[in-house]
């Protein structure tokens, strides 16, 4: 129902101007200022509080971030730095100043337990044998934006004895 708020919005001011007598003075004064001034639509407002916190706050922030830069893969190890999503985001402005609202220090962060906490969502284990699994997310741009379905698939390899996890979106 949102979207059709600034659709109406526009028929009901071409509906009051043609009220008017076609030839009349303020009519033509209405369209000449129509057309110097279009109905804005408004952007999606993006809360810029903390929400998230630590690893399981991480990896939320990470597929946010995946989906709304279209990166479609990043690799993940517990012997190198995580992404620095704050870089990532910097192009868009709505979604780094959420990214940054959410303070996360990545130096702090386990990055096994990122690994872990992202697997287990795809309901990958070691343990079991299983490797690999897709995730699905829902994407809300914005605070009352649209939300959109996100498919990710997660692969779990091992360098020695090291984790690895490829987030892959599809």
């Amino acid at each position: 129902m949102k979207k059709l708020i600034p659709i109406i919005f526009i028929t009901l001011l071409a509906s009051c101007s043609e009220r008017e007598l076609p030839n009349s003075e303020s009519s033509q004064h209405e369209q000449q200022h129509e057309e110097k001034h279009p109905v804005d639509i408004p952007e999606p407002t993006i809360t810029t509080k903390k929400e998230w916190l630590g690893e399981s706050g991480y990896c939320n922030c990470l597929l946010v971030t995946m989906s709304r830069m279209a990166i479609s893969r990043i690799d993940l190890a517990a012997d190198k730095l995580l992404p620095d999503l704050d870089a990532l985001t910097v192009t868009r402005p709505d979604t780094n100043a959420w990214i940054k609202a959410q303070n996360i220090d990545i130096n702090k962060l386990d990055r096994v337990t990122v690994i872990r906490t992202l697997a287990e969502l795809a309901d990958i284990s070691p343990h079991t044998g299983r490797r690999s699994g897709k995730i699905e997310v829902h994407d809300v741009v914005g605070d009352d934006g649209d939300v959109v379905l996100r498919t990710f698939e997660m692969k779990l390899g091992f360098d020695g004895d090291q984790p690895t996890l490829a987030v892959i979106q599809l």
